[in-house]
């Protein structure tokens, strides 16, 4: 009860590392650069994937332009950690253009002058690149199929058979109308990129809430872990607030275009003129309309290769292996990539390409083990708690955003520091 009353008035201790700093300094110190960086980073990734997203699904859109729908998934699958470290080594480590960690340059003296907002933002540029580059996909692809679903709406028709401009048909009645799950979707995204921004603090050693965590659970000092759950416990508190007053004061509605409610009186007479006038296809059979849809596109029948060539080789490892990956060699450590090692060696002279192939199954053991019992246990969660309702629907729904409270990649630290 004390430390409940404490937590209340945002007394939260005294850190063991920083003593006699307290634990509420150590965080307001740090809690800035997280929410500057993710700030910035999450505006620009929604603003230019939806932009990016819209435009990939318009008629009007050059072909050319939509060979960026496949280097976008590439981009979303990457995780933001390893964007992180191909981001140093591409501009910081080769050309040296921009430096390879910190918040700031040393000796300088941080103020609210020209001068240091400029370095601030330089030191800035990879973090929030990462962050950028692994949002933008997501938001561009789902900002495409939302896309897609209102370009067959019957307002859309009317405003051409208008004589509406094409700019005016794109921003005013597609793309703002395809906004509306995006917007539900990024509270979501602000709680996944909360909480890859540990890693990003911690490859770029930028000063943070997720390094400040980092170094208290490498250190256990376990006032400055509590207060840091707080902080993001309040963060998805906040968040889910937020997405609740969207849905109850009907603020997603100030995307809708002004004149929808026109739009719908006179499509309903399109649509029952448009249907008269065709005739339906028939139904197909699901499984009939997959197998089109992969031999159709060139795009998909290469991804179904490249997973089906990935699963191949994790089965197949010890045949394809070309050395044992856990034999050291103390005369190959560190060596480069060669005919004999394909891919150079580690410090501990252990082949990288047969750890390479090993690590892929237990990638993909672990990737498909992980999702299968995610789903398992949240759907039959969301229908206990979907079907009983009342003070079982609260605790559910309670004990889900203490579980969204915890970034992974932090509770998966945090696990391998207790056990």
């Amino acid at each position: 009860l004390v430390y409940v009353w404490n937590t209340l008035r945002f007394d939260l201790g005294s850190s063991i590392i920083y003593f006699p700093q307290s634990v509420t300094v150590s965080i307001v110190n740090a809690l800035p650069w997280t929410i500057g960086l993710l700030l910035v980073a999450t505006v620009i990734a929604f603003s230019a994937g939806s932009v990016i997203g819209a435009m990939l699904a318009w008629s009007g859109t050059p072909r050319a332009a939509r060979l960026l729908a496949p280097l976008l998934m590439i981009f979303s699958s990457i995780p933001y950690y390893l964007l992180a470290l191909i981001l140093l080594y591409l501009f910081a480590v080769w050309p040296n253009w921009f430096p390879l960690g910190g918040g700031y340059a040393s000796g300088t003296a941080l103020g609210w002058d020209l001068r240091t907002m400029l370095t601030l933002a330089y030191h800035a540029v990879l973090p929030a690149l990462s962050i950028v580059l692994a949002g933008l996909g997501f938001w561009a692809l789902g900002m495409r199929g939302a896309m897609i679903n209102v370009l067959g709406e019957d307002y859309l028709m009317l405003a051409e058979g208008e004589g509406l401009s094409k700019r005016r048909i794109f921003l005013a009645y597609g793309m703002r109308n395809a906004l509306l799950p995006l917007t539900t979707g990024l509270g979501l995204s602000t709680l996944a990129t909360l909480s890859g921004s540990v890693a990003i603090e911690l490859v770029f050693n930028r000063p943070g809430i997720g390094k400040l965590l980092i170094s208290a659970i490498s250190e256990r000092d376990y006032a400055v872990i509590q207060g840091g759950v707080v902080v993001f416990a309040m963060f998805v508190v906040l968040i889910n607030l937020l997405m609740d007053l969207q849905e109850k004061l009907g603020l997603s509605y100030l995307f809708i275009a002004h004149d929808l409610a026109v739009v719908r009186a006179i499509a309903h007479r399109v649509a029952v003129l448009y249907a008269a006038s065709t005739s339906l296809a028939p139904e197909q059979h699901p499984f009939q309309v997959l197998r089109s849809t992969i031999l159709s596109r060139p795009g998909t029948i290469a991804a179904v290769v490249i997973i089906v060539v990935l699963c191949l080789i994790g089965l197949l490892a010890p045949w394809l292996a070309p050395y044992d990956p856990l034999k050291q060699s103390m005369i190959k450590i560190n060596r480069m990539p060669s005919w004999e090692n394909w891919l150079g060696t580690d410090q501990f002279g252990r082949d990288v390409l047969s750890r390479m192939i090993y690590g892929s199954r237990n990638s993909l053991i672990f990737g498909l083990i992980s999702p299968v019992c995610a789903a398992l246990v949240g759907t039959t969660l969301g229908v206990i708690a979907g079907y009983f309702g009342g003070w079982v629907d609260r605790i559910i729904s309670r004990v889900v955003d203490l579980l969204l409270a915890f970034p992974e990649l932090l509770l998966a630290i945090m696990i391998a520091a207790v056990l």
